[in-house]
């Protein structure tokens, strides 16, 4: 069969006037057989978004186009969403419309569960899986191995070979109809060369016209180069370059004659502060020396009074006397003191106010006649000269430009006659061409012969390589198409992740429906939470649901009407919204990291995973336990929420406190209890004895012997804070460090999450690397461990 006579569709291409991208459009056949032309079809793409839309006429040629900005962004994910081929090659295979749009929102997402298909397309989840074995059944989709029942939409390789196939289709139909379109081509090739002749003759005329025209044109390019020779400017350019080295040099002169000077005045000013200097020093030693002098004469006078005073043996009187004499000495030497120096500094600031006015007299005038003697030279020889020189070129470039006007118009005179020459020379050639020889005719069969004996041999050749390539293609494909459906690189049995917001909320509903005794929910508002799958939980089950509460929004105030009605269910207000989660029983951990925005919950961005693994379960529930101590009881707009449930789990009540409790009539102070924070001891632990703590009746009836246990357990974490305390001054910051992780991992194992366990931590890091603890570092641990202490004795 033809292939025109096949209905297909057809593409054009047109480049973006916009964003310059090359657009492919398809125009459905439908349209070319109805003949209402012109056809309009229309692509949105690039960033902006923006819509090309074009008219098509019935050559399949663009008539207009039109570009549209502005595009809502509903209609770009609407249009990101819908392939324009992909659907028309699925339905070829006898796909719905629901299973079509199913494949295509699918495709790219990596592994999904029947629960996430079902949000993502509206479609029941029993539908899903019908459809879902039907595409694993035609190789559009693998299985995936795991815990759960997962699906990984593949290409559809099947289009791709039946392409191939209707490629290799064309190429052999090519083959078959070239050589009789051939033929045909050559017959009406050679009606219309009939007036060919007398070519040999024509080609020898237009050899001798292109000698003749260029031995014309050297000869006018040698008249141009003699007029161009007129404007020779070299001499004014040597004369500008003389001027230029005349004028530096003289610079140059100029300033190291005015630096001479300069470093002559300086020299002079240098010596007149030498001379201060010595004449300071001079009076200096003078003023140090009299009051010395006079000092000692004093000092003298004292002793002799003293020694006479000694002799009349007066006592008393010889004391108050000799106090009298040193005071006085003493006060009359200062005043001397001062008042020599304050004297000198009088003449020091005189002496330094002459100094100035003299060296500004000294130095003003001959620094004046330097300026002004550099002055005169520089107008006398250089500004002048400079004048005449620039006037002289001037007058130079006024006269070239003069003799250029002449030369152009000679070119242009040149330039007409050659023209002229030219017209004349291809009128006469239009004469000729009329004469061609009939060899041209006689030379068509010959070329007839050949292309048909040799190319339309090798094109077989070609069309045959290409066929062989194309089924080589398609074999490799259909190979890919095979290991696709088979190969597996990873299984997800203990370990699968979450990619999207839809695959988040089949996965909780998932582990919700599992609950055998608590969950803790942890999401970025109520609205992610869906609460009909937490309703049919049995009663004895512990739910904690840590979220962002609006009262003030219809959805929201239903969903917690429904809350309060079960007496298991808790709930916290968490205002940050970078978690999505859930703990179960501790058996189940899902965390996925939520984009940090504040649209609705349709944009979420998620990212996620889950395990079933101890050493997962362990490291993760402690992000969970932290939202949830982190949130509020206290619901904006709202008040207090909800009493919490009794405790499942954390650190057991002791028999005491729960009579305690029990008559608190009888006590003088209620024993608090722990807010549920902990998760049990992994290590170490039978299967037996995790299901036994997780049954309802071993946690509401826990032996003496347990709680004197923990009793123990809370004793020995005291006292290793104390004794941490004691040893702060003495101890190795590096032993400190591996202790605080030891009692931190104590803590944990025994106690279960708490909120000083990453305080610690950060600690520990901290004073690894010191070489010694300083006082200021040793009291803040101090403080940090009575807080700590504290805070695990709650």
């Amino acid at each position: 069969m033809s292939k025109e006579n096949k209905k297909t569709d057809q593409y054009i291409a047109y480049n973006c006037k916009q964003c310059l991208k090359k657009v492919i459009f398809r125009i459905p056949y439908e349209d070319i057989e109805k003949g209402k032309y012109p056809i309009t079809v229309d692509d949105i793409h690039g960033d902006p978004p923006h819509q090309l839309i074009v008219k098509v006429n019935e050559k399949l040629q663009v008539d207009s186009f039109k570009v549209k900005e502005g595009i809502s962004e509903e209609l770009v994910q609407k249009e990101a969403k819908t392939s324009k081929f992909t659907a028309e090659v699925l339905k070829q295979y006898g796909l719905t419309d629901d299973e079509i749009a199913l494949h295509i929102e699918i495709s790219g997402r990596g592994t999904v569960t029947v629960g996430e298909m079902s949000r993502l397309t509206s479609i029941s989840e029993a539908e899903i899986e019908k459809i879902a074995q039907k595409f694993v059944d035609i190789g559009f989709f693998r299985k995936v191995v795991g815990a759960k029942e997962y699906y990984q939409a593949l290409p559809p390789y099947p289009a791709l070979i039946e392409q191939l196939n209707d490629f290799s289709d064309y190429i052999t139909e090519i083959n078959e109809e070239t050589p009789d379109k051939l033929q045909a081509s050559f017959k009406s090739f050679e009606n219309q060369a009939q007036g060919v002749k007398n070519l040999t003759q024509f080609v020898d005329y237009l050899n001798n016209m292109s000698s003749n025209i260029e031995k014309k044109i050297e000869e006018e390019k040698i008249e141009v180069d003699k007029s161009l020779s007129k404007l020779d400017l070299s001499e004014a350019i040597e004369a500008m370059t003389e001027l230029k080295d005349e004028s530096g040099e003289l610079v140059e002169k100029q300033f190291e004659s005015l630096e001479n000077q300069v470093g002559s005045a300086l020299s002079k000013f240098d010596e007149l502060f030498v001379d201060l200097e010595n004449s300071l020093d001079q009076n200096r030693a003078k003023l140090d020396g009299k009051i010395d002098n006079l000092a000692m004469r004093l000092d003298d006078i004292k002793r002799k009074l003293s020694r006479g005073l000694r002799r009349l043996r007066l006592g008393v009187v010889q004391k108050v006397v000799e106090d009298l004499l040193h005071k006085t000495f003493v006060a009359e030497i200062q005043t001397i003191k001062e008042s020599f120096r304050s004297e000198i500094m009088k003449d020091m600031e005189q002496m330094l106010v002459n100094i100035k006015q003299t060296f500004a007299d000294s130095m003003k005038e001959p620094i004046e006649g330097i300026l002004k003697n550099s002055q005169e030279t520089f107008k006398n020889n250089f500004e002048k000269p400079f004048q005449e020189l620039l006037a002289g070129i001037s007058k130079r470039i006024n006269v070239s430009t003069e003799e250029a006007k002449s030369i152009g118009a000679n070119v242009k005179d040149t330039f007409t006659n050659i023209v002229k020459n030219l017209d004349g020379e291809i009128d006469v050639s239009r004469s000729k061409i009329t004469n061609i020889s009939d060899e041209v005719l006689d030379s068509f069969s010959t070329l007839r012969t050949t292309f048909s004996d040799t190319v339309m041999n090798t094109l077989n050749q070609v069309l045959g390589q290409v066929s062989n390539r194309l089924n080589r293609s398609a074999l490799t494909v259909d190979e890919f198409w095979e290991d696709a459906k088979g190969s597996l690189l990873h299984t997800m049995k203990d370990v699968w992740f979450i990619r999207s917001p839809e695959g988040m909320k089949s996965q909780l509903n998932d582990s919700v429906m599992k609950a055998k005794m608590r969950i803790l929910i942890v999401a970025p508002t109520l609205n992610e939470i869906e609460i009909e799958p937490l309703l049919k939980l049995k009663r004895h089950i512990n739910v904690r649901i840590c979220c962002e509460i609006d009262v003030g929004n219809k959805e929201h105030k239903e969903k917690l009407s429904k809350l309060e009605e079960r007496s298991n269910f808790s709930y916290r207000h968490r205002t940050i919204k970078n978690l999505w989660g859930i703990n179960r029983d501790y058996e189940e951990i899902i965390l996925g990291i939520v984009s940090s925005q504040e649209e609705a919950s349709e944009s979420i961005d998620v990212v996620g995973i889950g395990s079933y693994l101890q050493e997962h379960i362990k490291i993760l529930v402690p992000i969970l336990e932290e939202a949830w101590m982190g949130s509020r009881k206290e619901i904006p707009g709202k008040g207090k929420g909800k009493k919490e449930p009794g405790k499942l789990t954390g650190r057991r009540t002791s028999v005491s406190q729960r009579k305690a409790r029990a008559q608190p009539s009888t006590q003088s102070k209620p024993v608090q209890t722990k807010q549920p924070t902990t998760k049990p001891k992994s290590k170490g632990k039978t299967p037996a004895k995790a299901k036994a703590m997780s049954s309802p009746d071993a946690s509401a009836d826990v032996p003496a012997e347990q709680s004197k246990a923990e009793d123990k357990v809370y004793e020995e974490i005291g006292a290793r804070f104390d004794k941490m305390k004691s040893s702060l001054n003495s101890i190795d910051p590096k032993d400190l460090s591996t202790n605080l992780k030891d009692l931190r991992d104590y803590i944990f194992e025994n106690k279960g999450f708490s909120r000083i366990l990453n305080d610690m931590k950060n600690w520990a890091s901290q004073v690894k690397s010191k070489s010694k603890l300083d006082e200021k570092t040793i009291n803040m641990l101090e403080k940090k461990i009575d807080g700590w202490k504290e805070s695990v004795s709650k």
